[in-house]
């Protein structure tokens, strides 16, 4: 009789959930969540969940692994300047 349960991840295993890739790397899975979000570490989503290579892992705490840059943020938009010439006319009310 065969059973569909998953085998338990092995040391050998390649492909490290955010779980395993904390435990791997000896720090709790949010941190691992945050240098995710900020591009430190590289890793792959799948669906909602992140995958990592436990080679890249190891090269990136060897220090081979570059991280990517973080993205760039979106440019700001400068508030227009208000002058008294530039706020727009109206007809003044007549009072009766």
């Amino acid at each position: 009789m065969t059973t569909n349960k998953t085998p338990p991840p092995s040391e050998a295993a390649d492909v490290l959930t955010m779980p395993e890739a904390a435990a791997f790397l000896r720090v709790t899975p949010q941190t691992v969540l945050r240098m995710l979000r900020a591009n430190k570490l590289p890793a792959v989503k799948i669906g909602s969940r992140w995958r990592l290579s436990r080679e890249a892992l190891t090269r990136y705490l060897a220090g081979e692994l570059v991280p990517t840059a973080p993205k760039a943020p979106a440019p700001v938009q400068t508030p227009r300047t208000v002058t008294p010439d530039s706020y727009p006319t109206r007809p003044r009310r007549k009072n009766i």
